[in-house]
């Protein structure tokens, strides 16, 4: 069980606070499966679904990715993993 809540944690938390990039991915992912299964259970039909998964699911992934860069570039040495804990 302890497994469980720090892999969820890890999920949220980034050097021991909370990432708000973490958390925006998580609230965009939860919100394109809520939604792409509303559809899919209900049998529904939605004419700018595209528009929604690409805002949703493209939106996590770009929030990442922005936050990996930032990190790399501005958060620790040139070539360097930041250290756990420390910026």
């Amino acid at each position: 069980m302890e497994k469980f809540k720090n892999f969820f944690v890890g999920l949220v938390y980034e050097n021991e606070t909370p990432s708000l990039t973490k958390v925006l991915s998580i609230v965009f992912s939860i919100a394109f499966l809520l939604g792409t299964g509303y559809l899919l259970l209900n049998g529904l039909t939605w004419t700018h679904f595209e528009t929604f998964a690409f805002t949703t699911a493209g939106g996590g992934a770009v929030t990442q990715m922005a936050n990996k860069f930032v990190n790399s570039k501005y958060n620790s040495e040139q070539g360097k993993s930041p250290e756990k804990g420390g910026n």
